[in-house]
């Protein structure tokens, strides 16, 4: 009898050992290896670029630079799977794989058993739009009336003033012919800096002091850089006034030929606003729709326009303009069937993305000037 309740509980103990080894194993779903006897997680990746970009047997972007820096602190092994389905919440409500880096929207509308980690990327839509001027004798002079145009011819107006006043200054008592010390002087004096600076050069006002030929030198050199960024500077901001012009509300898409990806969340957004749009299977083959005219806007996630807009086709950005929207807030989330794993993760990630680190990589992916 003795015998048979020490083999009993002999028995019982090596139950219990190997029961805790396995709830060990399975507590966050990790699946062995067979190659090296080591345990990995099993971990979901998908090309979603900037997030997750799979370049052949190279796989990198914003969400694998997160998953490396956790996993590093977590000393977590793995090994990705790539997502075989279209959706990465269908592969973790079958739990094919433990963890999603393909990035999530935080979302009431997903399956029961995925959960989802503190937001690593918040994103609003953004519009792409082509940066092409709006022809014809109104436009024109609306322009020569805008707010960006008056600012800067008044800034120069006072530049100019100053230095024709210091230029007289310099002037009224050695060449009282040509700048005599009266007002009619200083109207001289502003005559000339403006003839200066637009390289007329008339030559009927010439400094003959040495106070103001060193003075008419620098201003010289100064009007150069002056006329330069004066030129650039209207450019730009008439450009950014004609884009605003045509989309300041998401309503103004209704009157524009809008493309979205199909089967994003942006698509299913401005079909709920009742948007009309055209999709297309990929982003780069939107943006050459964009660019051939056969849309007008495209509209996506900030995050996706700006790296491909940065990062991949610089030609592109020079023809192509975004319009930031505070439409459709979408929060980018690591997701898994496992909470556990999951609050393991979390005070982790949110001290990754707290850190320089984090900023340098947004900066790196073309997400942060």
């Amino acid at each position: 009898m003795k015998t048979f309740r020490l083999l009993l509980l002999v028995f019982i103990t090596i139950v219990f050992a190997l029961s805790g080894k396995s709830n060990i194993k399975q507590q966050f779903g990790i699946r062995p290896e067979n190659t090296d006897n080591k345990q990995y997680i099993a971990i979901g990746i998908k090309h979603i670029p900037p997030f997750i970009i799979s370049d052949k047997d190279k796989i990198s972007g914003l969400a694998v630079d997160i998953w490396k820096a956790v996993a590093d602190s977590l000393n977590i092994k793995y090994h990705y799977i790539q997502n075989t389905v279209t959706d990465s919440a269908i592969d973790l409500s079958l739990e094919s794989i433990n963890i999603s880096i393909a990035p999530l929207i935080a979302s009431s509308q997903k399956p029961e058993n995925v959960f989802f980690s503190e937001p690593f990327y918040i994103t609003t839509m953004s519009i792409a739009i082509s940066n092409q001027y709006e022809t014809g004798i109104f436009n024109f002079f609306r322009d020569l009336v805008s707010s960006a145009f008056l600012k800067t011819l008044g800034l120069l107006i006072i530049i100019n003033f100053t230095v024709g006043f210091i230029m007289w200054f310099f002037e009224r008592k050695k060449n009282k012919e040509q700048f005599p010390d009266n007002l009619y002087g200083i109207g001289d004096a502003i005559w000339w800096a403006w003839v200066t600076m637009t390289t007329v050069g008339y030559g009927d006002k010439v400094p003959q002091s040495g106070r103001g030929r060193f003075s008419a030198s620098v201003w010289m050199l100064v009007t150069i850089v002056i006329i330069s960024s004066f030129t650039a500077h209207i450019s730009s901001e008439l450009t950014k006034k004609k884009l605003t012009d045509k989309v300041n509300k998401i309503s103004d898409l209704h009157d524009m030929k809008v493309g979205c990806i199909e089967n994003s969340n942006t698509a299913i957004y401005l079909n709920y606003m009742h948007i009309p749009t055209k999709n297309y299977p990929t982003i780069e083959v939107a943006l050459e729709a964009l660019e051939d005219e056969e849309i007008n806007a495209l509209a996506d996630d900030n995050a996706t326009l700006s790296y491909y807009l940065n990062n991949i086709n610089h030609q592109i950005n020079k023809k192509i303009g975004l319009i930031n929207l505070p439409n459709n807030k979408e929060y980018f989330c690591l997701s898994s069937p496992n909470p556990e794993l999951i609050n393991e993760i979390n005070p982790y990630l949110i001290g990754f993305i707290e850190s320089e680190q984090w900023f340098k990589i947004l900066k790196k992916y073309g997400l942060q000037n």
